[in-house]
């Protein structure tokens, strides 16, 4: 089985945001982590990415109700 992987930094232009924010939201426990890792990398599916996509969203839809 051939899988397609991403790195952090293509996630984070794929859901439009800064790699650093990207990260923060990662480390902070606000977006699921990857289901694949090696020592030293995160690597993402383009399911994982679907999953921060519906996270972000999820997380958008909240603050606009509280505003």
């Amino acid at each position: 089985m051939n899988h397609q992987f991403l790195t952090s930094g293509e996630v984070a232009d794929a859901v439009g945001l800064s790699r650093s924010r990207f990260l923060y939201l990662l480390e902070s426990g606000v977006l699921p982590g990857p289901t694949h890792a090696v020592p030293g990398r995160r690597l993402f599916t383009a399911e994982d990415v679907e999953q921060i996509k519906r996270v972000l969203k999820a997380r958008e839809a909240t603050e606009m109700e509280v505003q």
